[in-house]
């Protein structure tokens, strides 16, 4: 039997180190290689942040799930207990200039005033916009999970 892998039962094989329990120089190369390609690659993605990008044929090219405060997560909860159907996202319209934001209204409210007006505001500030767009938009905007 190789002395690699040894056969301890009819249904255990151990065979992830040698006996001696310690790497093989090779697995260590390779782990070094592995770890500074994670490395590399994580710092790329982090100062690619900075300058958003995305397909110039789409508008909105980030949208994360707004932020909301604990009165306006109590608003959502309360009306969806109260047994309104909201499907898990609200509409709003969007004006945009340039890919700014000028004005963001609620079309279909989200059963709270305070998270409708809560969500636009985040959308106006958080949301990254094609700078090439121009014009008003309908938009579906996702509640944070768990909603």
């Amino acid at each position: 039997m190789d002395r690699f892998c040894q056969l301890h039962s009819p249904y255990t094989i151990l065979a992830a180190r040698p006996p001696g329990g310690r790497l093989r120089p090779n697995s260590r190369l390779a782990m070094l290689l592995f770890l500074f390609t994670f490395l590399t690659s994580a710092s790329l993605e982090a100062t690619a942040g900075d300058q958003p990008s995305g397909d110039p044929n789409r508008v909105v090219w980030q949208n994360p799930a707004p932020q909301l405060s604990q009165n306006a997560l109590r608003g959502l909860v309360a009306a969806n207990l109260s047994g309104l159907e909201t499907g898990g996202y609200m509409l709003v319209i969007v004006r945009l200039d340039a890919g700014k934001a000028a004005e963001v209204r609620a079309l279909m409210s989200s059963g709270s005033l305070i998270a409708d007006q809560e969500i636009c505001q985040f959308v106006l500030d958080h949301w990254v916009f094609n700078p090439k767009a121009t014009g008003v938009y309908k938009l579906p905007v996702l509640f944070p999970r768990g909603l």
